[in-house]
């Protein structure tokens, strides 16, 4: 089957302020970003997705939870090479951050 003979999907998701803190902020980010920019939430969500996707591909890793351990531990590990060449660690703070919002994740998704 081509490509061009593919149907659309259409996904739409409901998100509680108070179960969904983190993307339910993600997206009201978004939205400020957009400033009414008709479909830039949706479009920067597909990016995102769609980045998710790559990374997860190259990882080899299917679990989200997993693929974000993963590159924390490797971020980590051996920093983030910015756009001079240069090795940039995060600070403790930040990995502790995360570390802990990967703890919350876990439990919301047991």
């Amino acid at each position: 089957m081509s490509l061009t003979n593919l149907q659309k999907k259409k996904l739409q998701i409901e998100l509680n302020p108070n179960n969904d803190k983190v993307l339910y902020n993600f997206v009201t980010r978004l939205e400020e970003q957009g400033k009414g920019q008709k479909g830039y939430v949706n479009k920067q969500i597909k990016k995102r997705l769609e980045m998710y996707q790559v990374l997860a591909e190259v990882a080899g890793e299917e679990d989200p939870l997993q693929l974000v351990k993963k590159l924390l531990i490797n971020i980590n590990t051996h920093g983030i090479q910015n756009d001079a060449g240069v090795d940039e660690k995060p600070s403790e703070e930040v990995v502790d951050n995360a570390m802990d919002l990967l703890a919350n994740l876990d439990k919301s998704f047991m």
